[in-house]
């Protein structure tokens, strides 16, 4: 095989290997001119992405191909950070404008019309996944880093309980993960989520419905009553306020038994008559001026 042919080879491998894009410097290594860079992009051949990275096509770029320019634009070091990460790995839901890319510290962040290049402390060697490419952080690394970026908590409660439906990670990783994290925005509320998620005792038995009854100016409640249902079976209700019950869901998408049982205890007890309120746990914890609000307004409604 002479030299030429040789080259080829090995740029038909580079290309095929990373979604057919590459930069001008691997495409250098391999002995491929400058020129000839740009006469086949004047040519209609190969297509300039950037100043940095050339596609061996004219047309557009699909999902995998996005992420590949977005990791190779970025330069040495640069992986899927994020939500981009959890995308890559499997997450489904949880859209983005752009893609999340991460450099070391040293490096230099940056935004494209496709691409947000931050700069990540995270980086470590251990923190980047050993077998995907494009690379990409693992996934508990991406999960932090998409929850430190997060606007709304609610959603990177949401993120939380979805990375454990959707099996990136187990749910007793959630607690310890974030707990290493001591400057993550809104941690306490991610911690107690994690254990709603969990299924740990310490978990909904933390609502404080004392608390949130003398804020609503109702008395407080009995917690984990047994109240007999219309056919005679023992009942609990998570907060007891005489007039109308509260029932509290942690996790349940995550345990569907369970949750197909609560609805069940749910309906019983309605039919018994007794008045239901239902409140996820995550908006007990993020938005109790709401809850407040609401028990203040049933106490009104079906006191004793």
């Amino acid at each position: 095989m002479t030299q030429s042919a040789r080259r080829a080879d090995a740029v038909a491998t580079l290309f095929g290997d990373q979604g057919r894009l590459a930069t001008r410097a691997q495409l250098g290594r391999l002995g491929v001119h400058s020129d000839t860079v740009r006469n086949h992009v004047a040519a209609g051949r190969w297509t300039a992405l950037s100043r940095r990275v050339v596609l061996a096509q004219p047309g557009p770029l699909d999902d995998a191909q996005r992420r590949w320019f977005a990791v190779l634009d970025g330069g040495d070091g640069c992986v899927l950070a994020g939500l981009s990460a959890l995308h890559a790995l499997g997450l489904q839901g949880f859209p983005t404008e752009r893609l999340q890319v991460a450099v070391p510290v040293t490096a230099r962040g940056g935004r494209h019309d496709l691409y947000v290049r931050r700069r990540s402390h995270r980086l470590t060697a251990d923190a980047v996944h050993p077998a995907r490419r494009p690379l990409v952080m693992r996934a508990s690394v991406a999960l932090v880093d998409a929850l430190e970026h997060m606007r709304l908590p609610l959603r990177g409660c949401a993120l939380l309980a979805a990375v454990v439906q959707q099996r990136l990670l187990p749910a007793e990783a959630l607690r310890p993960l974030l707990a290493d994290e001591r400057t993550l925005p809104h941690r306490g509320l991610y911690l107690a989520v994690a254990g709603d998620i969990e299924g740990g005792a310490h978990s909904l038995l933390e609502l404080d419905f004392g608390r949130l009854a003398r804020r609503a100016g109702i008395a407080p409640p009995r917690r984990q009553t047994v109240r007999l249902d219309a056919f005679g079976r023992r009942r609990y209700l998570d907060a007891d306020f005489d007039g109308f019950a509260v029932e509290v869901d942690g996790a349940v998408h995550l345990r569907p038994l369970q949750w197909w049982d609560d609805m069940h205890r749910q309906n019983a007890l309605v039919i018994a008559g007794k008045p239901i309120l239902r409140f996820a746990s995550v908006g007990v914890r993020n938005d109790s001026a709401t809850v407040v609000a609401q028990l203040r307004a049933a106490a009104r409604r079906w006191s004793r």
